[in-house]
């Protein structure tokens, strides 16, 4: 049972005179989207399936919010917003989504449509003036949420949308504590700012068997070309795993067995982040995708609630 009577809302567009520049706000279910594609130009781009599926995510977690129309040319045909409408359709049968339907557009109006930038989660911060966030810390903070996305690392396929991203940076500040300790010794020639290393990085200092800032500290110190004997403070940890994944690194790490580059380069992070834990001398480095610093409240978290949900398991 939808929550929106789809006939009604069929109706009013239907009534809507496409001759006239006029608007109206609908609610759009999976049958009305279905509708209004219909009524699709002729030679409409493909849909990209990565930025469907984040339209949807950002429905079905109740973050949509009214923002630019679909827009109908003047012979009422769709010239703006299939893919919202497309991620629309495929939403569960209780679901459904607020837009404005903007009449009377110039069909030469389709041409130039999207050809600004998209707002990303960086622009978000700026809006709600949060200070000392970076590209860095945003490629960072979604390589943590790696094991809750299933290793997604298209952006927008993301399941977090910018808004939701910076939502929960503001309700979770030890996110970005731990991204920024990941982030120490950036002035040395080998710079770690990759999002693969330092959120699994991250991940070692917020998870349930997390290690220490001041092992962190070393392991960072090791990783950006640093040595033992050149560290200004007492440690108990070898360097042999930091200095095997900065060998990784420096070689430029490519993909393995269908994994790319950055997935790899992830997961032989968590190993080398294991054996530094366990003080082992290593050898070689082999990367795993098993979860060896779980961070229940990430990898478990419900998107609409930001709160950990244990029916979530990764």
């Amino acid at each position: 049972m939808t929550i929106v009577n789809a006939k009604a809302e069929i109706d009013k567009l239907q009534n809507l005179d496409p001759a006239l520049t006029q608007a109206i706000v609908i609610q759009v279910d999976k049958e009305v989207a279905n509708y209004l594609l219909t009524r699709n130009f002729e030679n409409n781009r493909e849909t990209n399936p990565s930025r469907v599926l984040s339209y949807r995510k950002t429905m079905e977690n109740g973050d949509w919010v009214l923002g630019d129309p679909i827009k109908l040319s003047t012979e009422g045909k769709l010239i703006d917003g299939q893919h919202r409408l497309k991620a629309a359709s495929g939403l569960p049968d209780e679901l459904s989504a607020p837009f404005v339907v903007l009449a009377g557009q110039p069909p030469k109006a389709s041409e130039t449509y999207d050809q600004g930038m998209t707002r990303n989660a960086l622009h978000v911060s700026k809006i709600r003036g949060i200070e000392g966030i970076s590209s860095s810390h945003i490629s960072t903070i979604r390589m943590m949420f790696y094991f809750r996305e299933g290793g997604r690392e298209k952006t927008r396929g993301s399941l977090i949308s910018p808004s939701k991203l910076i939502d929960i940076l503001q309700k979770y500040p030890q996110i970005k504590e731990a991204v920024d300790l990941s982030f120490r010794h950036s002035y040395r020639l080998y710079g770690i700012r990759n999002a693969a290393i330092a959120g699994s990085i991250a991940r070692a200092k917020i998870s349930d068997y997390p290690l220490s800032d001041e092992d962190l500290d070393f392991f960072c110190h090791v990783l950006q070309g640093g040595t033992l004997s050149s560290y200004e403070k007492e440690t108990r940890r070898t360097e042999s795993a930091p200095l095997l994944l900065r060998n990784v690194y420096q070689s430029g790490c490519k993909g393995e067995s269908g994994l790319s580059a950055r997935q790899s380069l992830f997961m032989k992070t968590q190993s080398a982040l294991q054996a530094f834990s366990q003080n082992k001398d290593i050898k070689i480095l082999k990367g795993t995708s098993a979860n060896l610093f779980p961070v229940p409240f990430i990898d478990s978290m419900n998107f609409k609630t930001l709160e950990f949900d244990p029916s979530i398991r990764k």
